[in-house]
Parts: C-alpha cells; structure tokens; sequence
C-alpha cells in the first residue's frame, strides 16, 4: 500500500467495504464517481493505479479485492497479466493436472 496515492487508497477502501467474503463487488462507473463524488477520470485513475499494483482485479463492474498477505504457494496463478483474475474453471483444470501442487507438494 506504501506509495499509492490518496485516490487510490480511497477506493481501495471503499472497495474493502464493499466487499463480500470473496473481496467482490459490483460497481459501475456512474455509481462509484456518486458514492465517491469523484470524476470519471478520478475513478478511472485511482483503478488503474490499483490494477498496476496488483491490489485488486477489475472487469466490466466486477471488483474483485486482492489478498494483501503472502500465501502458501500451491502453484496456481491467482492472476494473469494485467490484474484479471483467473477463473475457478482454470483453477481446477490446473489442479486436476498437477494433482501433487497442494500445500507441500512436491517438497
């Protein structure tokens, strides 16, 4: 979080708030420049700088907030390039394939 500017911060938190368990949450442009009371240049900047670092993933309305804290690595990309999450699907796919990527695997 050290370095984000005070609109990236703002919507970060504002997005934290948000959030159900799974960080997502449903927001379009016109909503978040009313609640925030920002410009669309505004929202638009404080999400890019966010997507860059990798705090949250963005699609079409859908925010989805990112674990700030390491996790165990269980081998599985949680995102792509560009901050777009990767799908459940993808996901297991993944571990159907690499049946041995758990917790510990293949240690």
């Amino acid at each position: 979080m050290e370095g984000r500017s005070a609109w990236a911060l703002a919507l970060y938190l504002f997005l934290v708030t948000v959030a159900d368990s799974e960080g997502l949450s449903w927001y379009s442009e016109p909503a978040l420049c009313r609640h925030l009371s920002w410009s669309l240049e505004q929202v638009r900047g404080a999400r890019t700088e966010l997507q860059k670092a990798e705090l949250i993933a963005y699609r079409q309305g859908l925010y989805q907030v990112l674990d700030l804290a390491p996790v165990l690595s269980v081998g599985i990309p949680a995102l792509r390039r560009g901050g777009e999450a990767v799908s459940i699907g993808e996901t297991l796919a993944h571990l159907l394939v690499a049946p041995n990527a758990g917790v510990g695997g293949g240690r």
